[in-house]
């Protein structure tokens, strides 16, 4: 295919809006933690809930069952896989999003 073909191909394209919807069957879930990768195409990112541990007792039995930790469990409760061409908007809608409620936050202060 030449370079001519491929922007009429690309012209005759016409750009339509998302009607989008969230179905009621969706779970949502908390995350507190994020993990982000990079494949070839494509961005996975990983949300993880964990459940920091309950720790109790006299100040010496909380520090010994402080040093028993080995480590703290984090459930997977999503996986989202974003192309790479859709992460720069994301972050800038992010970005945006951040800026608008850090924003609002300084006026209700």
């Amino acid at each position: 295919m030449d370079d001519n073909s491929e922007l009429e191909e690309e012209s005759d394209t016409l750009p339509l809006a998302f009607e989008r919807e969230v179905p009621e069957s969706i779970s949502t879930h908390y995350s507190n933690h994020v993990l982000v990768t990079r494949g070839e195409y494509e961005y996975y990112l990983f949300f993880y809930e964990a459940e920091p541990p309950v720790i109790f007792g006299t100040p010496e039995q909380k520090k010994k069952q402080r040093e028993n930790l080995k480590s703290v469990k984090a459930k997977c409760v999503s996986r989202v896989v974003v192309p790479n061409a859709l992460m720069p908007k994301l972050l800038k809608a992010i970005e945006r999003i951040s800026k608008k409620t850090d924003l609002e936050d300084k006026i209700e202060d």
